[in-house]
């Protein structure tokens, strides 16, 4: 994978029963959920690409008539205040509406090694339809290549995919690095002196990040963080020189009055997000 495509996924998804002597994940509990997902999908999408996040979702399997009769855990894999956290916010109360009165679902924060904690922890849990989370790609394809994990993909059951959001580099609007080039440029002159702040270690953007650096022929410094909103807090504070961060949470940070400016998009047209953007490739990388 080149830089020039590189975005993150999220996926609603549940634990899969295994083989444990559970009902079928296809419960009338789980399409419930599935049905709540998609009828929350024409407004909840639409929220969700405004504030750039991708995530699937994973459910537990349900198999109470009576479903749900307590509040539903959805583990979200980063911290509050991201791009994940922000679109399992947004996208709830939609699906709440949908899968009927008395529904609830509690968001739980388990952020760290770049979404690996809360992808383990949604891996854990009981099939019983009680415990969904949100994962996000490539973390959760890359992280078990990585080193040594108790979770798979084919650890959960993916009940829906909610927005594909486009990687990005941003730096503070105030330094005087406007495009891709001369970022090259001052990682060639002072190797390692860039610093990257990503999602964590095998997350989509450290993946960019590896691969900027191999197309610009550049060494860079990678700082680690366990989600977005640590990221923008540190480019924010001047703390690192570069943000590596899906196209849509830069913008709504910016619109929120963060100064950034985005660098290129990370795909193989401009984003409808960001048309005036170009992309890495567009850059030469």
């Amino acid at each position: 994978m080149s830089p020039d495509h590189h975005s993150n996924e999220s996926n609603v998804a549940l634990p899969t029963p295994g083989t444990q002597s559970e009902p079928s994940p296809v419960t009338s509990g789980t399409r419930r959920i599935r049905r709540a997902l998609a009828a929350g999908a024409v407004v909840g999408a639409s929220l969700a690409a405004a504030v750039g996040a991708c995530a699937v979702a994973a459910w537990s399997t349900a198999a109470a008539a009576a479903y749900p009769e307590r509040p539903i855990r959805l583990i979200v894999a980063f911290a509050a205040g991201g791009g994940s956290d922000l679109v399992v916010r947004l996208l709830v109360p939609h699906v709440e509406k949908h899968l009927g009165p008395g529904a609830q679902f509690v968001v739980d924060n388990r952020a760290g090694a770049g979404g690996g904690i809360g992808f383990a922890e949604l891996a854990r849990a009981a099939p019983d339809g009680y415990t969904v989370g949100l994962i996000n790609t490539p973390n959760v394809l890359t992280i078990p290549i990585e080193r040594k994990v108790n979770f798979s993909l084919d650890s959960f059951e993916l009940l829906g995919n909610i927005v594909d959001d486009p990687g990005n580099f941003a730096v503070h609007s105030s330094t005087p690095v406007k495009t891709l080039a001369e970022l090259a440029t001052r990682a060639r002159a002072e190797p390692g002196s860039i610093t990257v702040g990503t999602t964590g270690i095998g997350s989509d953007d450290h993946l960019a990040m590896l691969q900027f650096e191999r197309a610009a022929n550049v060494r860079m410094t990678h700082v680690p963080f366990k989600g977005a909103a640590e990221v923008r807090t540190a480019v924010q504070g001047q703390q690192i020189a570069v943000a590596a961060m899906n196209i849509g949470e830069a913008l709504q940070y910016i619109k929120g009055g963060t100064p950034l400016r985005n660098l290129g998009v990370m795909a193989t047209a401009r984003s409808p997000l960001a048309p005036d953007l170009p992309t890495f490739r567009e850059q030469g990388f």
